[in-house]
C-alpha cells in the first residue's frame, strides 16, 4: 500500500467516520454502525421514483465497508433506525460504501 492510500485510510477513520466530527451512530438491519448520514431532499413529484405520483424521501449513508453487516443490492429492503427503506444505489471506493436509501414520503 502506498503512503497516500495509508494516509487516506487513517483519515477516513480518524476524521470522516468519527462521531465527534462528521459521523453518527445508526442502526442498519439490527446492527449498530458508525456512518455519515446525508439527508437528501424529498422529491415531492416522484420524478426519481418509478411509482408515478409518489414522492420519495432519500438518504445517503457513508459506511466503512468492513463495518457493513452484509452485502446490499438495489431494491433490497432494509431496516434503517427501525424504519423500512429500500436500497436505491450502492457504490464502494477505497473501503468506503455509499449506500443510498429511499422510501415513500409521508
Amino acid at each position: 500500500m502506498n503512503d497516500f492510500a495509508r494516509v487516506l485510510g487513517e483519515d477516513l477513520s480518524a476524521v470522516f467516520l468519527n462521531p465527534s466530527e462528521h459521523a453518527e451512530q445508526i442502526e442498519l438491519d439490527q446492527h449498530d454502525l458508525i456512518a455519515v448520514v446525508d439527508h437528501l431532499d424529498a422529491d415531492p413529484l416522484g420524478s426519481s421514483d418509478a411509482r408515478l405520483g409518489l414522492g420519495m424521501e432519500t438518504i445517503r449513508l457513508y459506511i466503512a465497508q468492513a463495518e457493513l453487516p452484509g452485502e446490499y443490492v438495489v431494491d433490497q429492503r432494509v431496516s434503517y433506525n427501525g424504519q423500512k427503506w429500500y436500497v436505491l444505489d450502492v457504490k464502494e471506493q477505497r473501503g468506503l460504501v455509499e449506500l443510498n436509501l429511499g422510501r415513500e414520503a409521508a
